[in-house]
């Protein structure tokens, strides 16, 4: 096979089955509400979920986590 014609996914490796895992599909995605109050792991979620195709919106604790939910209605809410 042509180098130059070769693609990621057809490779038989961990990077071809992470970018496969982590391609954006309409059936799949939705509205996602993470609430956490680590700043750093609450903005990790944030990135890897937007990366994955989803509506991301994030809450730094209970209190605006369950104002954002009321407000949002999120399809999914990933909370500590």
């Amino acid at each position: 096979a042509d180098a130059a014609a070769l693609d990621v996914a057809d490779l038989d490796s961990p990077l071809a089955h992470a970018a496969e895992a982590t391609a954006p599909s309409d059936a799949l995605t939705g509205r996602v509400l993470v609430v956490d109050d680590n700043a750093d792991l609450r903005d990790y979620m944030r990135r890897l979920l937007a990366a994955a195709g989803h509506d991301v919106s994030v809450a730094a604790d209970g209190r605006a986590g369950l104002d954002a939910a009321f407000a949002l209605h999120p399809d999914v809410i990933v909370s500590d």
